[in-house]
């Protein structure tokens, strides 16, 4: 009999996450079965669990009482019948581990990020993992200091890299500039800084051309509001931002080998996927 391992990421945007799962479930899937849950319903989702944060993220706590409920509900039968793990994917992703106590369901719980304000919810999830099967994953050795985890396992996050290999590449489409071509990969949120990329160009004199491909995310809209007027602010002749949004991977590349520069403004990273392709 299969184990069936359900990955729980917090959000359905595609980012660092989903792809460490696509990695991970491809690699095990001779003898797992995996299926997707997250809060929302994203292009890859299996199973929706409830999003509160995209209203108040004050509500959060309720949103985590309202999906262990959800949990408990749908899987007190499939855990007697069949070989479960849940493998929880973000430091503040508390619901699967209540549930997962509560059903006494393996648990697997990896670490993406290093911000040190989610160690509470770190301390938290710990004590109630406690008492059943489990284990600590980072994706940085950093996640493990910052949350305190010295027994964890180290699983660094990984690119393909046949599919980025620079073989792949068409250049016959790049066109001679004289503008330096700029490109960012990330999802518009505080933490990925794009607000200090942009005052940094406010600097730059050489005529530039900013390419930003990453989906708004609903729970930083203001953010991204702000973001679009400080760009429109920059616009000039020679100077010019475009926000892609969400782009496939296929895209993502073609737009790398059409750029002079690739910057990641995060002020925080444990292992960050975009850099690994771009260096790839």
């Amino acid at each position: 009999m299969k184990h069936r391992v359900f990955h729980f990421i917090l959000d359905q945007r595609v980012g660092g996450p989903h792809i460490y799962v696509q990695h991970l479930a491809k690699a095990l899937e001779t003898d797992i079965d995996s299926l997707l849950v997250t809060t929302g319903r994203g292009a890859q989702t299996d199973i929706t669990l409830l999003n509160l944060r995209h209203w108040l993220r004050c509500l959060y706590p309720f949103e985590v009482i309202l999906n262990v409920i959800g949990l408990c509900w749908r899987f007190r039968r499939l855990k007697l019948r069949e070989r479960v793990i849940f493998d929880v994917h973000g430091a503040a992703n508390l619901a699967p581990i209540v549930a997962a106590r509560i059903l006494n369901i393996p648990l697997v719980w990896h670490f993406h990020e290093t911000v040190a304000k989610f160690s509470l919810f770190v301390a938290l999830g710990k004590n109630i993992a406690l008492g059943i099967p489990h284990k600590f994953i980072v994706v940085a050795k950093k996640a493990a200091q910052v949350f305190n985890l010295p027994n964890a396992i180290l699983i660094p996050g990984a690119v393909d890299p046949t599919f980025w290999s620079v073989a792949h590449f068409d250049k016959s489409s790049c066109k001679g500039s004289q503008q330096l071509r700029i490109l960012c990969v990330c999802n518009l949120n505080p933490l990925k800084g794009v607000d200090t990329l942009l005052a940094s160009l406010e600097e730059v004199t050489q005529p530039w051309e900013l390419v930003i491909v990453g989906a708004d995310l609903q729970t930083y809209s203001s953010y991204a509001r702000k973001l679009r007027a400080h760009a429109a602010r920059l616009e000039s002749p020679n100077r010019r931002t475009r926000f892609a949004g969400w782009q496939s991977q296929e895209e993502v590349r073609n737009l790398m080998v059409n750029s002079d520069v690739f910057v990641l403004p995060s002020r925080s990273e444990a292992c960050p996927l975009a850099l690994l392709e771009a260096m790839a």
